[in-house]
């Protein structure tokens, strides 16, 4: 079976352009992270965030020694999550409690109110080494204005104010930038039709490096046929459609019918909708048009 999104990144790889999502860069840095804790090492976790969700599902939080989950809530309970080494389950406590548990390092999941986690570890203990994520990327250059897990990082609407810059762009090397940034955000939502248009633009415009994403925009050309001509070969071409007004990805995912379903299904994972709203996602859905680049539907 074919791997799209690996057979993807390694085509725009090949041309200079990253089509990295935000979401996966971060969870790929947390794993790297965690695979160098060594197991026995006793560690903790600041927050039961939606960013600590998703972590948790990226790892075994039973290979390491997590010794609790720090909250600064008044809120007491459990994970049914148990520890390596003891084999009790792991507590959720709060910050004014730790004291009470040992542990070399603490992680933060949050993103919003990091500098008042920093600031609650200093007041009950200083000695702890805290590992925040967001800020070893921003040590790397890769910047987050906004959770790692927000939907307006991945929606058609984030990317106005890039298409505004790129429009209004003062010079023409401020301008070759912007649309490089759109160009990779529309592969990065696997929206090809917006993609092939402002590559289209980058070749008319006869940039330097014009000549290379030409070569991109043929090979995905090319790579995109092929995958067609593999979707029309399949045995089964039933297609059920299934629209659901406002249910989260991850609701989705624990629905019984869908779940099984997807299983055996032609499964794309990285999906987006036409639009941030439900009639424009609607429309779009059943017209092919884009609400923000195809105006009134």
């Amino acid at each position: 079976m074919r791997d799209f999104d690996a057979e993807l990144h390694e085509i725009c790889g090949k041309y200079g352009l990253s089509i990295e999502r935000p979401f996966d860069v971060f969870l790929d840095t947390f794993k790297g992270i965690w695979a160098q804790i060594p197991d026995d090492e006793p560690i903790a976790f600041y927050g039961c965030s939606i960013g600590f969700s998703h972590m948790r599902k990226e790892v075994e939080l039973g290979e390491k020694n997590v010794v609790c989950i720090v909250e600064n809530n008044e809120t007491i309970s459990e994970l049914d999550i148990h520890n390596a080494a003891s084999g009790e389950k792991i507590p959720v406590v709060n910050i004014k409690d730790i004291s009470r548990y040992a542990f070399d390092k603490i992680i933060l999941t949050g993103f919003a109110a990091r500098r008042e986690m920093r600031q609650d570890i200093a007041r009950f203990n200083a000695a702890i080494d805290i590992i925040d994520i967001y800020d070893i990327l921003a040590a790397s250059g890769k910047l987050y204005d906004e959770p790692f897990f927000a939907p307006n990082s991945l929606s058609w609407y984030a990317m106005e104010p890039t298409r505004l810059a790129y429009r209004n762009a003062a010079s023409l090397d401020e301008a070759r930038k912007h649309l490089r940034t759109l160009i990779c955000d529309y592969l990065n939502r696997r929206d090809f039709v917006c993609a092939d248009l402002y590559m289209r633009e980058y070749i008319d415009r006869a940039y330097d490096d014009a000549a290379s994403l030409a070569g991109l925009k043929a090979e995905l050309e090319l790579f995109l046929a092929e995958i067609k001509e593999t979707i029309k070969a399949r045995n089964n071409k039933n297609v059920f459609v299934f629209v659901v007004d406002a249910l989260d990805y991850e609701m989705a995912k624990s629905a019984p019918f869908i779940n099984k379903f997807s299983n055996n299904s032609l499964s794309f994972s990285n999906a987006h909708p036409p639009s941030f709203f439900t009639v424009g996602s609607t429309c779009g859905f059943f017209t092919g048009k884009r609400y923000v680049t195809d105006g009134d539907l």
